[in-house]
């Protein structure tokens, strides 16, 4: 049976099944029990993590460093921050058109495959641009490369987890959990050595060979993808999803109520007729967008919490700079701290994997997927409420004239001799959240989409991360203008008002938390957990 042929059946047989039927035998194979794990499957998996543990060390040795590439244009800090907040966003709205290509053309490896040679080829770029020779003269070159990494990040970021989730279709959903989890631990095992070794030679040694690294690393990532070649379950294309339901809803619109006064908006499709007199649009395809227009509003709460993550390579950043750097000696990366946020994380997804999750389960407590996610989002607003705090007792500190100058990528910066170790509690916060709802919100995709729509999906939960981004930025920009005289991200962060800042995030927070706890309230699963 081809993929078409059974996607099709099964959409049809959606339509008759209850919730709970579908629940029990959507991942079974033809002889009824759950697909047993081979030794196929962990070397697919392992493939795929690998790739992916590259592409993160990769991307973060970019992105935990891209205020000192801006730093070398001399940007102020307020231009630097809007611009690492619109590329950071930039980066997570592209993987739509990832899903896109991937769902209607390419397929998921294909996809993949041709974004990783784009990426290795701009990350070269960039690490060019850098050069002492070329930056100050070419700065087109730095932006031209971050741009394309930023698309080439959106082909492969919409589709390398889903691809890795295909590869256990037939799998029991804990086996999917599992996945999951480990794909989210390999991303932060990446992040940590982008945060510590390549951040300290961007730092102390050279942008330029800082940069070359990620590229080298890229290549690596494309090697382990090609090699699983054979192995891998890949799914073909199943045409263009997107625009069939862009014209659905494009044509529940035009028809309005007429005639079908008692149907809901896009139940309206079901009476539309073509030329022919034969129905304009097929069940399942209404099913699937009404499916998905339950998920959009819940990813959408998820947007004020990756606004809070965006601001530890942002305006964290920018904090950290003006705070004792040195250790013994030594003085450590900024981006360092960030290292808390993954060792949490790489700490506490064995621990919920193995121990939190399976004794609630036990329990009979239903930790299902929706309150781990409000849950995420109560720790991400305590991560900011902490920074403010912060930053009115470092601001205390500086006015008492506790100060030292120190040297960052060349550049003399006053700081308050107040160790930058004070912020390893929000970054702690932070990835605490992440394991609830961002690894959460990754089988939440997963499961609730349908699977004609997996991709495209997936790439809409990355784009609350890109709108997140995008969101601060906005805010920033907000808070700037109003503030007039006294911006809170000025030139001169000690004498800004970043605590006003943070704190204005917390309160977004909590009020997003709340109209978290609205939606989910509403919500039914599609797969009742």
């Amino acid at each position: 049976m081809s993929y078409n042929n059974a996607a099709n059946e099964e959409e049809e047989d959606s339509l008759v099944l209850t919730d709970r039927e579908r629940t029990n035998t959507s991942n079974l194979d033809e002889s009824g029990v759950y697909e047993p794990l081979t030794s196929r499957h962990y070397i697919r998996a392992g493939l795929i993590l690998m790739a992916e543990f590259c592409e993160r060390l990769a991307y973060y040795s970019i992105d935990s460093n891209l205020l000192l590439v801006f730093l070398s244009l001399n940007l102020v800090p307020a231009q630097s921050n809007m611009l690492a907040l619109f590329w950071k966003g930039t980066g997570y709205i592209t993987p739509l058109l990832g899903g896109i290509i991937a769902d209607a053309y390419l397929g998921r490896f294909k996809t993949i495959l041709l974004f990783l040679v784009i990426y290795v080829l701009s990350m070269v770029l960039l690490a060019v641009g850098v050069l002492e020779q070329l930056i100050n003269s070419q700065t087109w070159i730095v932006y031209t490369a971050l741009f394309i990494i930023a698309v080439a990040m959106g082909g492969i970021k919409a589709n390398v987890v889903t691809f890795g989730a295909d590869q256990f279709q037939k799998s029991s959903p804990d086996t999917q959990q599992a996945f999951f989890n480990w794909f989210y631990f390999s991303v932060n095992c990446g992040s940590i050595i982008s945060f510590t070794a390549v951040s300290y030679v961007v730092q102390n040694i050279s942008l330029s060979i800082g940069l070359i690294i990620p590229a080298v690393v890229m290549f690596v990532a494309a090697i382990f993808i090609v090699v699983g070649y054979s192995l891998y379950i890949k799914i073909q294309p199943s045409g263009s999803v997107l625009g069939k339901c862009i014209s659905l809803i494009y044509h529940c619109f035009k028809v309005g109520g007429k005639g079908t006064a008692a149907a809901g908006f896009l139940d309206r499709a079901r009476y539309l007729r073509d030329h022919t007199g034969a129905r304009k649009f097929e069940d399942s395809t209404i099913e699937d967008l009404k499916t998905l227009s339950r998920v959009f509003p819940i990813q959408a709460t998820l947007i004020v919490f990756w606004c809070t993550y965006a601001q530890m390579s942002s305006v964290m950043f920018s904090q950290g700079t003006v705070m004792n750097l040195k250790v013994g000696d030594i003085n450590i990366p900024v981006s360092f701290l960030n290292i808390f946020n993954s060792a949490a994380i790489l700490i506490l997804v064995p621990i919920f994997d193995r121990l939190l999750y399976p004794c609630l389960k036990n329990l009979n407590m239903n930790f299902n997927s929706l309150r781990r996610i409000g849950f995420g989002l109560i720790f991400a607003s305590l991560a900011m409420l902490y920074a403010g705090v912060l930053e009115i007792y470092r601001k205390r500190e500086y006015a008492e004239g506790k100060v030292i100058t120190q040297e960052i990528s060349g550049k003399s910066i006053e700081a308050v001799d107040m160790s930058i170790f004070w912020q390893s509690p929000a970054f702690i916060l932070v990835g605490v959240g992440e394991v609830l709802a961002s690894i959460t919100g990754l089988q939440f995709a997963y499961d609730e989409a349908p699977e004609s729509m997996r991709s495209i999906v997936q790439a809409t939960n990355l784009l609350s991360t890109g709108l997140g981004s995008y969101l601060g930025l906005v805010v920033l920009a907000v808070v700037n203008a109003v503030s007039g005289d006294s911006p809170w991200i000025s030139d001169d962060i000690n004498r800004g008002h970043l605590d006003l800042y943070f704190l204005t995030l917390c309160v977004m927070g909590i009020l997003n938390f709340y109209i978290f706890i609205y939606l989910s309230r509403q919500y039914t699963f599609r797969k009742p957990q």
